[in-house]
């Protein structure tokens, strides 16, 4: 499972969405009382690709990112700069070969809970096939 590397580094790169959750880019469990705007990125699934002859070498892996706010329309703006970063993106990111990445879907997120007292956070998220290579045993 190495999508989730070459997803984070190609959001960590992209200068706007940077300009608007700085390193807020989290893969798997978001820290306590981490500030608003921030992604949290799940892959979902990750499944080899077989041929007659065994594993192709190319791995589809669908991905989500779900970016979180105080309000729903910040929470779709930074939906919408992940969506920019990632959608047809290819090449080699943090050592991982990626093939062009599709968004597959898209739409509201359940609020995430922040706090019994608080009020949940508003969330937007894009879900993305992410085919990359890996090497295959011999």
């Amino acid at each position: 499972m190495r999508a989730n590397v070459a997803v984070s580094a190609i959001l960590d790169a992209n200068a706007l969405l940077a300009a608007k959750v700085g390193n807020r880019n989290y893969f798997g469990i978001v820290p306590q009382r981490t500030a608003t705007p921030y992604t949290a990125i799940q892959v979902i699934s990750d499944i080899p690709e077989q041929t007659s002859e065994g594993q192709s070498g190319l791995v589809n892996a669908k991905v989500q990112v779900t970016a979180f706010a105080n309000t729903a329309k910040e929470a779709s703006d930074t939906a919408d700069l992940v969506k920019l970063a990632l959608d047809n993106a290819f090449g080699e990111f943090n050592g991982v070969r990626i093939h062009r990445i599709t968004r597959l879907d898209g739409g509201e997120s359940p609020g995430a809970p922040v706090g019994s007292s608080e009020k949940p956070l508003a969330g937007y998220y894009h879900e993305f096939e992410v085919p990359y290579e890996e090497a295959v045993p011999a």
